[in-house]
C-alpha cells in the first residue's frame, strides 16, 4: 500500500463544496451526454454507410443541429444581462413549502446550489423545463422564471429530470 492511499483526504472548505459537487454534476452530465452522441452518431454512421443518400440527409441534419446550437449560444450572452438574485428572494408557496423530511434527504439542494444550476440556462430553456408534477416555471424575463423554477424542484435527482424535461424526446 502506498503513501497516498494510506492518507486521509482533507475536505474541502464548506463554502465551495456545494458548488464544486455541483459541478462535478453537471460535468458528469455532460460527459454521458458527449458519450450518448457519440454512440448514436456511430451506430447511424453504420447504418447509413450502405445508404449515401440517408448518409446525405444525416449530415444535413447534423449540419442544422450545430447552427441552432451557435444560435442558442449568441442568445445565452443576451440573456445573461439580467438583475441576479439572491437565495434570500425566492419565495417559497404553501404548495412548493419544503418540510424537515425534504430537507433531511441527502439528495436535497439549498435554493442556493439550485440557483446556481438554473441560472445558467436560457430563457427557451427554462420556459420547456417542468417537474415531475407537470409545472413549470412563469414569467416573462429571466429574473422571474428563475424565480418560480428554484421552488419547484428539491433534490438532486429532481433537478437532473427538471433539467432533461428541456430536451426533446426524439433526435
Amino acid at each position: 500500500m502506498s503513501q497516498e492511499d494510506s492518507t486521509p483526504a482533507t475536505p474541502a472548505p464548506a463554502t465551495s463544496a456545494p458548488a464544486q459537487d455541483m459541478m462535478q454534476i453537471m460535468t458528469q452530465m455532460m460527459q454521458q451526454q458527449m458519450q450518448m452522441m457519440q454512440q448514436m452518431q456511430s451506430q447511424q454512421q453504420m447504418h447509413f454507410s450502405q445508404s449515401p443518400k440517408k448518409a446525405q440527409e444525416l449530415e444535413a441534419g447534423l449540419n442544422v443541429l450545430r447552427n441552432d446550437y451557435k444560435r442558442e449560444q449568441l442568445t445565452l450572452r443576451k440573456d445573461e444581462e439580467y438583475d441576479p438574485i439572491e437565495a434570500q428572494e425566492i419565495k417559497s408557496s404553501a404548495s412548493t413549502k419544503t418540510i424537515q423530511e425534504e430537507k433531511d434527504q441527502d439528495e436535497y439542494l439549498t435554493k442556493s446550489q439550485r440557483l446556481f444550476v438554473l441560472e445558467f440556462f436560457t430563457i427557451s430553456a427554462l420556459r420547456s423545463m417542468h417537474n415531475w408534477k407537470g409545472r413549470t416555471p412563469i414569467g416573462s424575463n429571466k429574473r422571474d422564471l428563475l424565480m418560480t423554477a428554484v421552488p419547484l424542484i428539491k433534490t438532486k435527482t429532481q433537478l437532473i429530470d427538471f433539467i432533461l424535461s428541456a430536451c426533446p424526446d426524439e433526435i
